[in-house]
C-alpha cells in the first residue's frame, strides 16, 4: 500500500491550513463546512497538519482549536475570556448562569463575531455555545454554586468587574501515545478495500490485519 498522500488529501491539507492562517484558530465544525467534508474527514485532515507541525492544537471550553501557532492558540483563548468578563460586567450581574450569558452573546454585535469564530450561529444559544460559556464560567468564576440544577449557577465575586481576568497560557493538546499505526491510501485502493471486505464478509480492520499477517508469514523466517 502506498505511504504517500493522496492529490486530493494534500490539495485539502492546503486549503485547511489556509483556512486556519486567515483565521489564525479554526474549530473542525468549521474546517468541514469549508472544506464540504464531515466531521472525521476534517479531523483527519487537521490530525495531518499537526503531525507535519504545521498547527497546533488546544483544547479549551470543550472545543478543540487548530492554530497556526502557541501566541494564536493564547489569544484565542483569552479573547473568549475576556468577551465573556465584558459581557458579564456589562450587563453587572451578580450570579450568571450558561443559558444567560448565550442570550446576552446573540444580542451583542461584538460579542456574535468573537463566539461565531468557534460555535455556528445556530449552536450559540444551544449545546455546542452552552457548553462553551459553562466551560469558561467555570475558568473564569470556579465551581458553580448549584450543580443540581439543569442551569449551573455561577456567583460573581465582589471586584471581579474591577480588573479583566489574567492572561492565561493554554496547555498544548498532545494526543496520547498507543501502538496502532496509521496509513493512508489512495480512493483506488480505499475502493478495493472495501469491495474485498464485503465479498469477506468482514470489516476492513479485520481485513487488513490479515493481509498484514499473511506478509508477514511469508518473511517470518528472516526476522
Amino acid at each position: 500500500m502506498p505511504w504517500g498522500l493522496a492529490k486530493k488529501t494534500r490539495r485539502r491539507m492546503e486549503a485547511a491550513l489556509g483556512f486556519i492562517q486567515a483565521r489564525r484558530c479554526a474549530t473542525v465544525a468549521s474546517l468541514a463546512k469549508e472544506l464540504g467534508v464531515d466531521w472525521d474527514g476534517a479531523k483527519r485532515i487537521t490530525n495531518l497538519l499537526r503531525k507535519e507541525g504545521k498547527v497546533v492544537v488546544v483544547v479549551y471550553g470543550g472545543k478543540m482549536l487548530w492554530c497556526v501557532d502557541e501566541e494564536a492558540a493564547e489569544e484565542a483563548v483569552n479573547e473568549v475570556r475576556m468577551e465573556l468578563w465584558r459581557l458579564i460586567c456589562s450587563a453587572k450581574l451578580t450570579h450568571v448562569y450558561p443559558a444567560r450569558l448565550a442570550r446576552l452573546a446573540a444580542e451583542d454585535v461584538h460579542a456574535m463575531k468573537v463566539f461565531m469564530k468557534y460555535v455556528s450561529m445556530d449552536d450559540l444559544t444551544k449545546a455546542g455555545g452552552l457548553k462553551l460559556f459553562d466551560a469558561t464560567l467555570r475558568d473564569l468564576l470556579g465551581e458553580a454554586l448549584d450543580r443540581r440544577a439543569r442551569k449551573k449557577i455561577y456567583a460573581v465575586p465582589r471586584g471581579f468587574c474591577k480588573k479583566p481576568p489574567q492572561r492565561v497560557k493554554p496547555r498544548i493538546y498532545k494526543p496520547p501515545h498507543n501502538n496502532i499505526v496509521t496509513f493512508w491510501v489512495d480512493e483506488r485502493v480505499a475502493r478495493d478495500l472495501e469491495l474485498a471486505a464485503r465479498t469477506l464478509g468482514v470489516d476492513k480492520p479485520q481485513l487488513i490485519r490479515r493481509a498484514i499477517e499473511r506478509l508477514l508469514e511469508q518473511y517470518r523466517h528472516m526476522l
